[in-house]
């Protein structure tokens, strides 16, 4: 069985279709795609692949045009896209059911066609900026056991909610500020009216990275402390590097009610 090692795409239209090599045993596994600053015009491209099991879609940060991507691979087990550009947009749902893990870094105006494409994921990290529908309602992650969110964006906080109620087998969650921080001050720190069910089933590690120990910041964390039943580590790494502040966010977290008795407190 052959296996294809290396392609270029290059025209501004482009469709790359291995379905009939797939069909004589010439099989494409994994496809690391750049979007090259230097092309005049967008790059609209569909990527058909029924072999691949690990794709990447990566672009600079300065692009003008905005790109369309579709994207049919059925036995995708690994997605990485990095486009803080804002030049990229899905034209419609991904053909990817068995996704396994996802690096999803990128500016959309409208991502619920890609996170619903994502609905059977296990382990995912997102970064979404520029965002105020983030995946249809009733969509239900029912695999997804480690997540990871950045802050940036103030918006994080009505996705980070949404994937609380709708992950109700989540174990892992963590924390981080991967970028400059956009609009820091403006949250909406409303809490769900019923405790999700990963809190009261399921959650057992809590991280957060770059810890201010804001007041948004300290109602979130003690809710998660106050709910997660089944919670064996909750660690907090601060941005401060002083003594008092540290120590200050340390005692705010520590005198919280934690509804797990076993549960460990680190401070870092």
């Amino acid at each position: 069985m052959d296996h294809i090692s290396d392609i270029k795409l290059i025209r501004t239209d482009t469709t790359l279709d291995l379905s009939q090599k797939a069909e004589k045993g010439i099989l494409l596994e994994d496809l690391f795609l750049v979007q090259r600053s230097f092309l005049p015009n967008a790059l609209n491209y569909k990527i058909i692949v029924p072999s691949l099991k690990r794709l990447s879609l990566i672009a600079p940060l300065k692009l003008n045009n905005v790109s369309e991507v579709v994207i049919d691979t059925p036995l995708l087990k690994s997605l990485q896209i990095i486009n803080r550009s804002g030049s990229l947009s899905f034209s419609e749902p991904m053909n990817n059911s068995e996704v396994l893990k996802a690096n999803i870094d990128v500016i959309l105006k409208r991502p619920e066609k890609l996170l619903h494409s994502l609905a059977s994921i296990v382990h995912i990290r997102l970064c979404l900026s520029d965002s105020e529908v983030v995946y249809p309602h009733g969509c239900c992650f029912h695999r997804l056991k480690y997540l990871e969110v950045c802050t940036c964006k103030s918006e994080w906080f009505l996705l980070f909610m949404r994937l609380l109620q709708d992950s109700p087998v989540l174990k892992v969650i963590k924390i981080n500020q991967c970028h400059p921080a956009i609009n820091p001050h403006h949250h909406q720190s409303n809490q769900p009216v019923s405790v999700p069910r990963c809190l009261s089933s399921n959650l057992e590690i809590f991280e957060w990275i770059k810890y201010e120990g804001t007041q948004h910041e300290r109602e979130l964390s003690t809710y998660i402390l106050k709910t997660a039943v089944f919670l064996k580590k909750a660690s907090f790494t601060a941005r401060s590097d002083g003594y008092k502040e540290k120590l200050q966010m340390l005692q705010e977290l520590s005198f919280s009610r934690r509804a797990s008795s076993t549960c460990e407190l680190v401070f870092n």
